[in-house]
């Protein structure tokens, strides 16, 4: 008898480490659509480290969990998506001393695809002064690295930079036309969208060449 509790106690130890486990493992994790989870094949993932606060994506505020190990990530269906980014850390500046260093946010555009692994990267000050001037002319990079999160090295993709308040010290590129047209569509309410709908069906002159 004293056998069988212990082995039942055992049972329920392996339980409890194995729920713990699964747990820290999906700590970071955020879901970004509706319904039922999808499995890996049908999502993108878009890998944040702690440093980087996730602003809005597509225009939406994003709740980011409490507890993460080395990065948040954003699990989405495929898509073109505006992500608003930005810098926060807190540096020591003493014993008992701590100031906070935060950039404004920087918004892009990029498309994701269904099954492949993302990761945020930007350049790391490694002092708070060069923290102090990096979040003047902050910026990042969207690595891709395909449909296995431990391929080699992966590769940079092309993004769009929508908005950065930077006081125009930077020439960050603007979107074409049509990505405009999707960001502001997707900033934009119901009744905004209502008004843009009944606009379009108006006449318009041609546009002049």
């Amino acid at each position: 008898m004293k056998k069988l509790r212990h082995l039942n106690k055992i049972i329920v130890l392996i339980g409890v480490l194995m729920l713990i486990s699964a747990c820290a493992s999906n700590m970071g994790a955020v879901q970004l659509y509706k319904g039922t989870p999808q499995p890996d094949s049908a999502v993108a993932k878009i890998r944040v480290p702690l440093d980087i606060d996730v602003v809005e994506i597509n225009g939406k505020a994003v709740s980011e969990p409490l507890l993460a190990s080395d990065y948040v990530e954003l699990q989405i269906l495929p898509g073109t998506y505006s992500l608003s980014l930005r810098y926060d850390r807190i540096w020591d500046v003493g014993k008992e001393d701590h100031t906070k260093i935060k950039s404004e946010p920087v918004t892009k555009s990029l498309t994701v695809h269904a099954g492949h692994v993302y990761r945020i990267e930007h350049d790391n000050p490694e002092t708070l002064k060069s923290a102090q001037a990096y979040v003047e002319n902050f910026d990042y990079r969207v690595r891709d690295f395909g449909a296995k999160s431990n391929s080699a090295i992966g590769v940079i993709i092309a993004t769009e930079t929508i908005h950065a308040t930077d006081g125009g010290r930077r020439n960050r590129g603007v979107l074409a036309p049509l990505e405009q047209l999707k960001y502001w569509w997707g900033q934009a309410n119901d009744a905004e969208r209502q008004g843009f709908h009944e606009w379009i069906g108006r006449p318009h002159p041609e546009r002049a060449n």
